[in-house]
């Protein structure tokens, strides 16, 4: 379980990550807040005493409440060996996150851990072993893609023979491919994504696709397969818990876990495949989770569909700068579906460049 958290350093995360959440909820003013993290700050300040460790960690258990809890710890995918991920989620603002970050990073060297942290959505950080990120799948496809379309029973579509182009779209999830999850309100899935039908005409081409999520893995089949025709699942991905895991399906849309997957996915070792492949991602900052796999498919095959470009995003994420979130996701797959049926089984078309 070479992409995976040895029990050791979990109980380490879990400390270091709950003292900076009950820093953060002693010293912030309600009032500097809004919605769940002003109620998050009000609920600490009443009783501090439910915001333990062992509390956080019990509110991030349940991944069907887990939603329902802004200040949480999850450990992910738990094995005798120890987790796939570690999660912590309640500390909210842009500047405190990366004085954050920085501490816990300088936390983890102190203490000999060879464990990165990275930020997720707008108050979340992701714990992996050491270079277990988002770019782990993506090598591990270059190594094993054609293994990996045999073990999927892919099959090609009008439009794309995947076999031949070697041809995939990776994307991110909350934000990216699906809205991000509210609490108090239901999960959101493909159902209602407005990406829904763009991903499905996509696949219905041919289309390899690949859900590239920090979020837990057996969450991200749920809702992905919520609005998705049964038909079309030897063409689709999964991969969870921040790069450690990675999914197909059977015949039944069951998740099976991909053969050789945690021993080569921090392989060094030149790629067998040149893959015809894009990333989208809702995230251009260098300590989000999306920036390992911008860098892995290379700027000119990288999507942003960030609400804004920030001025501290790399410039090179220009090129492939759509905008507004699911929306920009599925101007994106329908711009691609469109250049597949024009390409028909042609060369490789996918790039960034088709949007700017």
């Amino acid at each position: 379980m070479r992409t995976h958290i040895p029990k050791t350093d979990i109980a380490t995360i879990i400390h270091l990550s709950g003292g900076e959440i009950r820093l953060f909820l002693s010293t912030a003013k309600p009032d500097d807040f809004r919605g769940e993290a002003k109620s998050a700050i009000k609920l600490f300040l009443k009783d501090p005493n439910i915001f333990t460790d062992k509390h956080l960690v019990e509110y991030g258990n349940n991944i069907e409440q887990a939603i329902n809890h802004p200040m949480r710890i999850e450990v992910r995918h738990t094995s005798s060996y120890g987790a796939a991920q570690v999660v912590a989620k309640g500390v909210w603002g842009a500047p405190l996150r990366l004085e954050v970050i920085k501490r816990i990073r300088e936390e983890l060297v102190k203490v000999d851990k060879h464990i990165e942290v990275r930020l997720a959505g707008t108050s979340s950080f992701e714990f992996n072993v050491k270079n277990v990120n988002k770019s782990c799948s993506i090598r591990f496809l270059k190594h094993s893609w054609d293994k990996v379309l045999d073990q999927m029973n892919y099959t090609s579509g009008l439009f794309i023979d995947s076999r031949k182009t070697n041809t995939i779209i990776t994307a991110d999830g909350d934000g990216t491919i699906y809205d991000g999850p509210k609490a108090g309100h239901s999960l959101p899935t493909m159902a209602k994504s407005p990406a829904k039908q763009a991903l499905i005409d996509w696949l219905e081409a041919g289309g390899v696709f690949m859900l590239n999520s920090g979020n837990e893995l057996e969450r991200n089949v749920f809702r992905l397969k919520d609005g998705i025709p049964s038909h079309l699942f030897n063409r689709i991905l999964v991969a969870g818990n921040g790069g450690s895991d990675l999914v197909c399906f059977d015949k039944d849309q069951k998740p099976v876990w991909v053969e050789g997957f945690s021993d080569l996915a921090l392989s060094k070792e030149e790629p067998k495949f040149n893959l015809d492949i894009v990333y989208i991602g809702d995230d251009g900052s260098e300590d989000g989770n999306d920036w390992a796999a911008f860098k892995e498919v290379g700027f000119d095959r990288s999507v942003l569909v960030a609400r804004d470009f920030k001025l501290t995003y790399d410039s090179r994420l220009r090129t492939g700068y759509v905008g507004h979130l699911v929306r920009g996701t599925k101007t994106y797959l329908e711009i691609a579906t469109v250049k597949a049926k024009n390409n028909h089984r042609g060369k490789p078309f996918l790039s960034a460049w088709a949007v700017s």
